[in-house]
């Protein structure tokens, strides 16, 4: 009788590590992707959010400053908040989110033009 249940208990464990290699070998490269992709699409968006606010807060703090002063400030803010998370990304990538968050500031009106301000 006890052999009997420990060829039942074999047969069973063998069942769940077939079914579970079978599983991951479908569906196991796909989630782990999808989880990748996931991950990256979030913090893009996180990075984006980070640089429309450096730009916006430099640009009502420091408004009066050179345009290339208040970009080296909202780069420099950015920089510094991303780090703070653990996110990680390259300075040339960083630089263009904060130059297409101030064209988006801008389009939107939430900072007005340097020409704008400089011709007032």
């Amino acid at each position: 009788m006890v052999d009997f249940i420990y060829a039942v208990l074999f047969l069973a464990v063998l069942g769940v590590l077939a079914t579970a290699s079978f599983v991951l070998r479908v569906y196991g490269r796909p989630v782990a992707e999808y989880y990748a992709a996931r991950t990256t699409v979030e913090e893009r968006e996180t990075v984006a959010k980070f640089a429309q606010t450096a730009v916006v807060y430099v640009r009502n703090r420091y408004g009066d400053y050179p345009g290339d002063q208040q970009f080296e400030l909202a780069f420099n803010w950015l920089v510094e908040a991303l780090n703070k998370r653990g996110i990680t990304v390259k300075d040339e990538e960083l630089k263009a989110m904060v130059e297409l968050a101030y064209e988006e500031a801008k389009a939107l009106g939430f900072v007005p033009s340097l020409q704008a301000k400089q011709n007032t």
